[in-house]
């Protein structure tokens, strides 16, 4: 069809014409997209076809393949023991990490596990056997093992799970078995080094020998200088040397002051008499005085008669009184002319020093024996002591071999124990890795899937055809509709006339300038019109 263009400026009423609402917009934009899938319809059925056929060709060429699963479990259950000297080896059980979920999928996808299982032959081919063609045919095995291998983590677990296609499901059964086996194999001798219980038995077979040795040296040592341990026969002999020294000072002490009680009783027994008065006693008539108390008694008690019947100046009583005096006067004569006698026996004090003296010589003598003793004993045993002090070194270094021989074997012997419980659990595969699912079998093919593939497939061939269309349309270079021309043009289409096919056509050729007429005039608004003829399937530009 072609169509008649007449072209003026857009004022007025024309102006607000130009204005579409919104859902003039949205139904012109369907109305569009209809057009140009009838218009393209042929391109849309070829692609969507196509694609169609591509996806039909895919779900039935390939062969059936089949897929098994297993899964490990992470655990930081078993402590990793570090090899050092110390004798308490530090342990590495923390909590799992990202880091090591990592690790562990970076070690089930290393060459070495994936070699064990898409090339077992490899690891036994020597350096000169590994040429070109063998590692090129290596590394397509693995590459081969790859593309039907996946391995992932689950989210947020300690959980990774690897999958393996196969063409059997037998095939793919034993082929996750055997990388199961090899990555644990590889598991435990990264976790710790192979031949460590061999290498800590001889260390500590070696070390016990030399134990051995350095005892029979010590022993042979004692034996010749006839003691079991120099420091403490040091240690006994400097007590004893201290004791005995602090016995001599006290025994001097005490020499000093027995030489004082010495010199003091020496001075006292020169001023202690050496005899004292014992006893003294007078000697009197003892008849005599006896007759005349007596006597006397007699008359004063006379006199005591006679005052009763007579007066004191009576003539009796004054003869009684006046032999009373004379009786008096000669007790008195009488008592006048006693003897006294005095007994004497060795005083006690001269005594107890001449025996403080005598006790205080015999003590002295002791102690100056007990002196020199303990002189002597001191010489012997400083002697005895610098002996020892040569002996020291020779025995400290027989006593150090001995301690160190001892402190390696006992370290290493731990060690080995440690090594050999180690070993007894790699044995029993008890590692920091669980298999939470062991590999599975399935007869469900998992390739292909012929109900995703044709969902993929019609999906596919929808969005490849709409985009067929739209690259079609973007590449016109004609207006299809009075639409297109008027948004391309900005002035509005008054009319079209029907168009009929042309000479141009029937010769299949573009027209040319001197193909086109153009029709000038006036319009009521006052502006000139053109109205170019155009072709509705080839309009060149300079319309």
């Amino acid at each position: 069809m072609a169509e008649l263009l007449v072209k003026q400026p857009i004022t007025g009423e024309l102006a607000s014409m130009r204005a579409p609402s919104s859902d003039v917009a949205k139904g012109q934009s369907s109305r569009a997209f209809i057009e140009a899938f009838f218009r393209q319809r042929a391109i849309f059925t070829s692609v969507f076809l196509g694609v169609l056929a591509l996806t039909v060709l895919v779900t039935i060429l390939p062969k059936k393949q089949y897929r098994s699963e297993t899964k490990f479990l992470l655990e930081n259950n078993r402590s990793n023991p570090v090899i050092t000297p110390d004798r308490n080896s530090p342990s590495s059980v923390e909590q799992i990490t990202e880091q090591q979920v990592n690790s562990e999928l970076e070690i089930l996808g290393s060459d070495d596990v994936i070699s064990a299982v898409a090339d077992p032959g490899w690891s036994s081919l020597s350096l000169s056997q590994r040429t070109g063609d063998t590692l090129k045919l290596h590394d397509q095995r693995l590459g081969s093992f790859r593309k039907h291998l996946r391995i992932e983590p689950a989210r947020k677990s300690n959980i990774i799970t690897a999958s393996y296609l196969a063409a059997s499901p037998e095939e793919a059964t034993s082929t996750l078995e055997a990388l199961l086996n090899a990555y644990l194999s590889r598991r435990r001798l990264l976790s710790r080094p192979n031949g460590t219980s061999s290498f800590f038995n001889e260390q500590a077979a070696r070390y016990q020998e030399a134990w051995q040795k350095a005892n029979n040296e010590m022993a042979d040592f004692q034996k010749q200088y006839q003691v079991v341990s120099v420091p403490q026969k040091e240690e006994m002999l400097s007590k004893t040397i201290a004791g005995d020294e602090e016995d001599l000072r006290g025994v001097q002490a005490e020499l000093s002051e027995m030489e004082g009680r010495l010199h003091a009783s020496a001075a006292a027994s020169g001023e202690v008499p050496t005899r004292h008065q014992t006893e003294s006693r007078v000697m009197e008539g003892q008849g005599s005085t006896e007759g005349l108390r007596s006597l006397l008694v007699q008359l004063q008690n006379r006199r005591a008669e006679l005052l009763n019947r007579f007066q004191p100046t009576d003539r009796l009583v004054q003869e009684v009184d006046k032999q009373i005096d004379n009786t008096n006067a000669s007790l008195a004569a009488m008592l006048a002319q006693r003897g006294v006698e005095n007994t004497t026996d060795v005083n006690p004090a001269w005594q107890q020093v001449q025996s403080s003296i005598l006790e205080n010589r015999i003590e002295r003598k002791a102690l100056e024996a007990k002196s020199e003793k303990l002189n002597a004993n001191v010489v012997d045993l400083r002697g005895q002591l610098k002996e020892l002090e040569a002996l020291e070194v020779p025995f400290n270094s027989l006593e150090e071999s001995v301690d160190q021989a001892r402190s390696n074997f006992e370290l290493y012997s731990e060690k080995r124990d440690q090594a050999q419980i180690e070993d007894a659990m790699d044995e029993r595969k008890i590692v920091n890795v669980g298999i939470a699912e062991s590999p599975t079998t399935t007869f469900h093919a998992a390739s292909p899937q012929p109900i995703l593939n044709a969902a993929i497939g019609l999906l596919s061939a929808i969005f490849l055809a709409a985009g067929a269309i739209y690259l079609a349309e973007m590449g016109r270079s004609n207006f299809a509709t009075p639409r297109e021309l008027e948004s391309f043009s900005q002035f509005p289409v008054l009319a079209t006339i029907p168009h009929m096919q042309s000479r141009l056509e029937k010769e299949h050729r573009p027209p040319s300038p001197h193909d086109l007429s153009i029709v000038a005039g006036e319009s009521s608004f006052g502006a000139g019109l053109a109205v170019p003829v155009m072709q509705s399937r080839n309009i060149p530009e300079q319309a």
